[in-house]
């Protein structure tokens, strides 16, 4: 009995096989696109946006985890830094690239620390400047943007990937 029973599983086996060999050749007829394998996914990089809760960041990176900047085909972790101020729509920023399931983005760090911002990060879009306000001459703004971008490039140089990429 067992005997038959092996024998009886082992045709309906061949037969299942037979009849998907088949319908996958009528569905490929059909609808070729419908068995076409899945592109392959690329590892993912890191991208860092600096000001990520500001006006221009909160814009960039969800094109940025759509894959307008590196392609349809490129997973990415994003590393968005802001001002300690701005921690609270930091998060809401990342609480809304969670919420909004991309099939590209694989992480999300928000932070206010230079550090662990840029830990390992393969391309740097450094958006965030000291704004310029009423009364301020041209000479003032530079200078507090350039503490800002020394301070960030250091950051860039001790901690980003060596082969990062800044914009």
């Amino acid at each position: 009995m067992a005997t038959a029973q092996s024998a009886g599983a082992l045709t309906f086996c061949i037969l299942l096989s037979q009849i998907q060999h088949i319908r996958d050749r009528r569905l490929a007829s059909w609808c070729p696109w419908l068995l076409r394998d899945e592109p392959k996914l690329k590892q993912p990089v890191k991208v860092l946006v600096t000001r990520a809760a500001g006006q221009i960041g909160y814009a960039i990176v969800p094109m940025i985890a759509r894959g307008l900047m590196l392609g349809p085909d490129q997973p990415v972790v994003l590393h968005m830094l802001d001002i300690p101020r701005m921690a609270d729509a930091l998060n809401g920023v990342r609480m809304e690239l969670v919420d909004a399931a991309l099939p590209l983005l694989r992480g999300v760090v928000a932070t206010t620390d230079e550090a662990e911002a840029f830990q390992g990060v393969n391309f740097a879009v450094l958006i965030g400047g000291w704004p310029r306000k009423e009364g301020m001459e041209r000479k003032d703004l530079i200078a507090k943007n350039v503490a800002i971008y020394k301070s960030q490039a250091s950051a860039l140089q001790q901690h980003a990937a060596p082969n990062c990429k800044a914009l």
